[in-house]
């Protein structure tokens, strides 16, 4: 409506998209066909890898060193990671911590190895190559990051702390490691978020595809279990539901099956109360797949 409002005569939207993920049956191409019909000026620009030229900047401004003498340097890491600058961060920051890109106290400079970088095998892949990331960190920090990546695109600290069942975990500890390895970030709400879908999915790819609809359930039960009626109702419900749904298929019980339809009850009304229509009709119709024939005598409520 802004934009076609012919009494605002200055008036500017930037968005962004993934072409590779929204095709055009996609409701965002039907509105910018209908922008487009109205006059409102439109304009597309892709955006690709970054050129060579921009990782030696990358490079000459992190290093402090000139774009001259990190030509070699950024020309391998280009190649390596295809330009892709969520991998060319991360590349550099393996590459530290590895030992190949270090600082010389000695002569105050940086300093790397650059046959060893050369001869580096890695993913052409930025999911495969951060979940091999996270597999070298300890086991427990892996588990924050599953558990995490299961939350969702954000997360709060408190939420997180009641899926985990190893009494060992600390999630302050965990969050401090996800963010000095720039794998989360904080708001200035105090939640956090994933600095980058693909680290997301990156965690998520730790649990094995085999275990995932199973690792869904189990968690929303915890998260379920280690919460007040109050907290349920306010805060984790969503975050419970969408988990146990994702292991409906498992083979259930008939108390497990009708727990979880009353649970997508409760969300679907909410979510009507808050106008989510499609997520509400989502979780009604969830909740009815999983109730039994018999349901209309053994559970009338539902």
């Amino acid at each position: 409506m802004l934009m076609l409002d012919p009494s605002i005569q200055y008036f500017g939207i930037l968005g962004c998209y993934r072409d590779n993920e929204v095709d055009k049956r996609h409701p965002l191409f039907g509105q910018l066909e209908a922008i487009r019909l109205n006059g409102a000026p439109l304009r597309s620009i892709h955006v690709g890898p970054i050129e060579r030229e921009c990782v030696t900047s990358i490079i000459s401004d992190a290093l402090c060193f000139p774009p001259s003498l990190c030509l070699p340097l950024s020309t391998v890491v280009h190649r390596k990671t295809g330009g892709v600058i969520l991998f060319v961060i991360r590349f550099l920051k393996t590459l530290n911590k590895e030992g190949s890109l270090v600082y010389c106290m000695t002569s105050r400079r940086w300093t790397w190895d650059l046959e060893k970088i050369k001869s580096k095998r890695v993913s052409k892949d930025v999911v495969v190559h951060t979940t091999l990331q996270m597999n070298s960190l300890p086991k427990l920090v892996q588990t924050g990051f599953m558990n995490a990546a299961c939350l969702g695109s954000n997360f709060n600290a408190s939420i997180l702390g009641k899926t985990i069942k190893d009494e060992g975990f600390d999630v302050c500890s965990f969050l401090k490691i996800g963010k000095d390895g720039g794998y989360i970030e904080e708001s200035e709400s105090g939640s956090y978020s994933w600095t980058h879908d693909q680290i997301q999915q990156a965690a998520y790819n730790l649990i094995p595809p085999m275990q995932r609809e199973s690792f869904h359930f189990q968690l929303g039960q915890r998260l379920l279990e280690n919460s007040t009626n109050c907290d349920v109702k306010r805060d984790v419900l969503f975050f419970v539901v969408d988990n146990m749904n994702k292991g409906k298929d498992l083979k259930l019980d008939r108390g497990q099956m009708t727990q979880l339809a009353r649970l997508n009850l409760q969300a679907g009304n909410k979510a009507i109360s808050t106008s989510r229509f499609h997520s509400a009709a989502e979780y009604l119709q969830t909740g009815i797949s999983l109730l039994s024939k018999d349901s209309w005598i053994q559970q009338y409520d539902l």
